[in-house]
């Protein structure tokens, strides 16, 4: 396993925990916080996810993206691309939560925001299948 697809690997895990914080604030009970403070800690996980997500999606498309899955298994190329278009997808529709969060009520903004984690979950989710396919696929002690 290269140091690349590790890297990878450590900063979906981080995403992962970053989104179930999210999830885990918006699924509070309406009694255990007050709905400005249950705003201000959505605001701020949404800043945090975004930085986190950008610095994430950046890294994967540095040298080209899925470039080593793509070389080992050249029929994933669409599905690839499709992916490698989501990142702008997600994070524009995050950066306008992020800018919009303020004219919203709190359902509406809950809402939007769990419908962009499950976009984002099966986006991961879809990156993490091709990259344990070509895990399999490299033979052990193998660097490439």
């Amino acid at each position: 396993m290269n140091y690349r697809f590790q890297e990878i690997t450590l900063q979906h895990d981080e995403l992962m925990m970053v989104t179930d914080r999210l999830s885990l604030i918006l699924d509070a009970p309406p009694d255990r916080l007050s709905d400005d403070r249950l705003r201000k800690l959505i605001d701020y996980e949404i800043g945090f996810l975004y930085e986190t997500l950008s610095e994430h999606f950046l890294f994967e498309e540095m040298d080209g993206y899925l470039s080593e899955a793509l070389d080992k298994m050249p029929s994933i190329s669409v599905q690839a691309e499709f992916l490698r278009n989501e990142h702008a997808e997600i994070r524009n529709a995050l950066l306008k939560l992020k800018k919009q969060s303020a004219q919203m009520s709190t359902s509406e903004l809950r809402q939007a925001l769990r419908e962009l984690l499950g976009k984002l979950a099966d986006h991961e989710r879809a990156e993490r299948e091709i990259m344990n396919a070509i895990s399999l696929e490299t033979p052990a002690g193998s660097t490439g």
